[in-house]
C-alpha cells in the first residue's frame, strides 16, 4: 500500500508478499464465513424443531454467540478494509471493491439467507407449522389457528424459495453465466416466490391480530400494535422493491433495478437480523422500558438498521455510478450503452422517480 501510496510499483518480492496475504485472507474469510453459516442454519433450524426465541436455551445462548462473532467479524472487515485498500479510488467502490472485505461482507449476508433457507427445509422435513410459539396463536378460535397453519405453507416455502434464489443473484459467475439467462429466470421466481410468501405473511399477521395478548400486551395495547405495524411495513416495503426491481429490469434500466434488488435483500436481512443479532436486546430494554417495550422496540431496530445501511450503500459507495457509466459491464448484450445510464445524474435517481 505504501508503494501505491507514493506512486511507484511494488517490487516482485512486494507483489508475492500481497499474493500470499490475499491467499492467507481469503483463506481465513472462507472459515469464517462457513462458521458463520453453521450459526445461523443451527439458529433457524432450532427455531423449526419447535424452539422459542425467547425461551429456548439453544436459542438464546447461540444468538448471543451470534451477536459477539457479528461485531468481531465487523472489526476483521475494517482491518482488511484498511490493509487492501487502493488508495487512488476516487469513491469507496473503487477503493474497497477488491479488498476481501467486500466478498467476507457479502458472504454474511449470504449466510443468513442460506439459514433461513434451512429453516424452511426444516419445517418441510418435519411437515408441521413451527412458528414461535411465543407467539401464542394457540389462544385463537380453532379456525382462525387452523388458516394460519395453511397460510404457513406458502409462506416459509416461498421465503425459503426466495431466500435461496437471492444468493446466486449476486454471485457474478451465476449472475452472467449465459448472457445473464439464469440470472432473470431466477429473478422472476424471487419476486414471484417472494410475492406469494409475503402474502401469506399477511394472512398469518392479520389473523394475529386477534390474540387477546401477546409478548405481555392485549391487543388494546400501543404495544401489540407497534409490534404488528412492524410485519406489515416490513412486507409492503419487500413487496414495492421487488416489483420496482423488477419493472426496472424489463425497461433496462440497470442501476435502478440493481439498487430496488439492493434494497430487497435489506428487507430479507432484516428477518434474520430480528431472530439472531437483536434477541439479545430484549434483556436491557426490558431491564430498563419493561418488558412490553422490548418486542416491538427489537423488531424496529432490526428493521431499520439493514435498511439504513444499504441505502448509505446505495447512494454514497459509487457502486451504482459505476453501473451506469457501464465500467462494471453489468449488462446483458441485448442491452445498449446508453440503455444502462439513467436519465439524469445524480445519487437521487436510484429511486423510483423517473
Amino acid at each position: 500500500s505504501s508503494a501505491r501510496n507514493l506512486g511507484m510499483e511494488p517490487s516482485t518480492s512486494s507483489k508475492a508478499t500481497n499474493e500470499v496475504a490475499l491467499t492467507f485472507t481469503h483463506t481465513l474469510n472462507g472459515v469464517v464465513t462457513m462458521a458463520v453459516v453453521l450459526q445461523c442454519v443451527y439458529v433457524f433450524t432450532c427455531f423449526a424443531d419447535g424452539g422459542s426465541l425467547l425461551t429456548d436455551p439453544r436459542l438464546i445462548a447461540n444468538m448471543q454467540s451470534a451477536t459477539y462473532t457479528a461485531f468481531a467479524v465487523l472489526v476483521v472487515i475494517g482491518i482488511e478494509m484498511l490493509c487492501f485498500r487502493q488508495p487512488a479510488g476516487k469513491t469507496f467502490w473503487e477503493r474497497y471493491k477488491d479488498t476481501p472485505a467486500m466478498y467476507l461482507a457479502i458472504a454474511i449476508v449470504f449466510a443468513h439467507m442460506l439459514g433461513f433457507g434451512a429453516y424452511g427445509l426444516v419445517s418441510l422435513v418435519l411437515a408441521r407449522n413451527t412458528l414461535d410459539p411465543a407467539d401464542g396463536t394457540d389462544q385463537l378460535p380453532k379456525a382462525m389457528k387452523e388458516a394460519i397453519d395453511v397460510a404457513y405453507w406458502p409462506h416459509v416455502i416461498g421465503m425459503g424459495l426466495c431466500m435461496l434464489a437471492t444468493v446466486l443473484q449476486f454471485v457474478p459467475q451465476v449472475r452472467q453465466w449465459d448472457n445473464y439467462s439464469f440470472h432473470k429466470l431466477n429473478g422472476w421466481l424471487i419476486v414471484v416466490a417472494g410475492t406469494i410468501g409475503v402474502l401469506a405473511s399477511f394472512v398469518i399477521n392479520s389473523l394475529e391480530l386477534f390474540l387477546p395478548m401477546r409478548y405481555g400486551s392485549r391487543n388494546t395495547s400501543p404495544h401489540f400494535w407497534m409490534e404488528s405495524l412492524d410485519f406489515f411495513v416490513a412486507g409492503v416495503g419487500a413487496l414495492t422493491s421487488s416489483t420496482l426491481g423488477a419493472y426496472y429490469a424489463v425497461k433496462r434500466d440497470i442501476p435502478r433495478h440493481a439498487a430496488w434488488m439492493h434494497r430487497l435483500v435489506a428487507w430479507w436481512m432484516s428477518a434474520s437480523a430480528a431472530r439472531i443479532y437483536f434477541i439479545p436486546l430484549f434483556v436491557p430494554i426490558s431491564t430498563y422500558l419493561g418488558l412490553q417495550y422490548a418486542n416491538w422496540v427489537e423488531a424496529w431496530i432490526s428493521l431499520v438498521v439493514p435498511l439504513v445501511i444499504v441505502e448509505l450503500w446505495i447512494q454514497f459507495s459509487g457502486r451504482f455510478e459505476a453501473l451506469e457509466s457501464g465500467e462494471e459491464g453489468n449488462k446483458p448484450k441485448d442491452v445498449d450503452s446508453e440503455d444502462v445510464k439513467l436519465k439524469t445524474p445524480g445519487v437521487k435517481n436510484y429511486g423510483a422517480t423517473t
